[in-house]
């Protein structure tokens, strides 16, 4: 009888906190626990899936100031929004279960976030979520609604800075801007969503290359930021925006904190990297940078990434004014190179651009041809690169057939005994040139071989990067 009595008074309870017109204390338990639990934490988790997809899958362009925030984009939508209809359908069933509305005369008396402090929660989850889905209206309204009907600082606060990040995604600067000050105004709002408001500001200032701007609420943000891993991709911004607003050293110096962090080695390296890209020689010692990059040389984990190495070093002696020495570097990457084709094209990108300077147009034109091959879309001398490849194509046309006929005219005024010994002379050198490349090829072949049964035997071809680096070189060195 005892055990029957407990069994029905806790079936009673069960049934009664299933309402959301009542208030009491077991109620509230029910209400809370089942919206923390069952909507919050599994919506969460897949929030978490999303975002990490999103990293793995985006590809990051190093020339550029990083996005502060990585949102989807075609590589990782087909992935991403089945997670966000699984989050928003857990938060929603939540919201229509579990939020308590008591009755009317006792509202007044009542605060509702109070009955149920994880409803707002789940809001924002399904905010979150529709923004990442990119259905930006659906997450504006949502956010709107937050910012309407719950007034605790946090709620508040959160609202208005989605709200500013989704003004500022959809390219509403003057929205995105005022409600971020609405959102900053919220001092007493947690470390969370202040941090996450400052680096929405500083993204809404790198958008206006406004770096300084940017380099203080970075700066504020990472002040607030506790785990040591949260900082490394702020901190790698911030020396971004220091080097775009003209502090150079200041850049060298936080970029250097990024690799003291240990940070995932992507960006380890990338920021010893930017450190050489950012070397000016009028501000300091190269020493110290090249020491850097040749021991990056001897690291067996660069083998995949000895074309940007060399591509630093070039940059480095250019800045250093040993032009000859930075050619070698470059050229030294293009033929590293395995399959990086946005660093191949910047390489080539780069000997064009310096033969060109020295009017070596007929060099610079194929440079330029073999980077037009590896330019990325987004490249914003995309189209410049197009038409100066295309107008030295004609010059170097134009200037081969000029050749020719000042060749042939010269000939023309020589005896016959003095033209027959230059003809005999070229034809020599062709005969001795065609000879030399044939021993050359051979040798290289021999070579390559030999790379590939000792580092990595029966490896077919394409999939030998010695092999194919080898094969590649011999076709250019061969065909020009």
């Amino acid at each position: 009888f005892p055990h029957l009595l407990l069994v029905l008074i806790t079936a009673t309870v069960v049934v009664q906190g299933c309402t959301t017109k009542r208030d009491g204390r077991a109620y509230r338990v029910y209400h809370n626990t089942t919206a923390k639990f069952n909507g919050f934490y599994y919506a969460n988790e897949a929030m978490a899936e999303a975002e990490k997809k999103i990293e793995e899958l985006y590809e990051t362009n190093w020339d550029e100031v990083l996005p502060v925030f990585l949102d989807v984009d075609d590589n990782s939508a087909q992935q991403v929004y089945p997670l966000m209809e699984r989050a928003i359908e857990k938060c929603s069933k939540v919201v229509d279960r579990h939020t308590m509305n008591p009755p009317k005369r006792e509202r007044k008396s009542l605060n509702w976030p109070e009955m149920n402090k994880w409803i707002d929660d789940n809001y924002t989850v399904i905010g979150r979520a529709y923004y990442m889905k990119e259905d930006f209206a659906k997450a504006e309204e949502v956010f709107l609604f937050l910012a309407r009907t719950v007034d605790s600082p946090d709620a508040q606060a959160w609202s208005f800075s989605w709200l500013g990040r989704i003004y500022l995604r959809t390219g509403n600067m003057v929205k995105a801007k005022n409600m971020l000050s609405k959102a900053e105004q919220y001092s007493d709002a947690s470390q969370e969503v202040g941090v996450h408001t400052r680096l929405v500001f500083a993204q809404y200032h790198i958008q206006k290359e406004n770096y300084e701007e940017a380099i203080r609420y970075i700066e504020e943000a990472l002040g607030l930021i506790k785990k040591k891993n949260d900082k490394a991709r702020p901190l790698f911004i911030l020396a971004q925006c220091l080097r775009e607003s003209g502090d150079s050293e200041g850049a060298i110096e936080t970029f250097n904190k990024v690799v003291k962090l240990r940070t995932p080695y992507e960006l380890e390296f990338q920021s010893k990297i930017q450190q050489a890209m950012t070397y000016e020689r009028r501000e300091g010692n190269s020493d110290p940078i090249i020491e850097l990059l040749e021991e990056m040389l001897d690291d067996d984990k660069n083998t995949e990434y000895l074309d940007q190495i060399y591509y630093a070093l070039a940059e480095v002696a250019l800045e250093d004014r040993k032009r000859d020495e930075g050619i070698e570097h470059l050229e030294t990457s293009v033929y590293v190179s395995e399959g990086n084709s946005r660093q191949l094209g910047k390489s080539y990108l780069r000997l064009a651009d310096l033969h060109m300077e020295d009017l070596h147009y007929e060099t610079a034109q194929a440079y330029y041809d073999s980077a037009l091959v590896h330019m990325p879309e987004d490249n914003e001398r995309l189209e410049d690169v197009t038409n100066l490849a295309s107008n030295l194509t004609d010059l170097v046309i134009n200037l081969r057939t000029i050749e020719e006929q000042d060749s042939l005219m010269e000939l023309c005024d020589l005896s016959d005994n003095e033209r027959r010994r230059v003809i005999e002379g070229l034809w020599e050198e062709m005969v001795d040139d065609l000879e030399r490349r044939r021993e050359e090829k051979e040798a290289a072949n021999e070579a390559a071989i030999s790379a590939a049964g000792s580092a990595g035997a029966g490896m077919f071809w394409p999939y030998n990067g010695a092999l194919r680096i080898s094969g590649q070189q011999n076709f250019y060195d061969y065909w020009g």
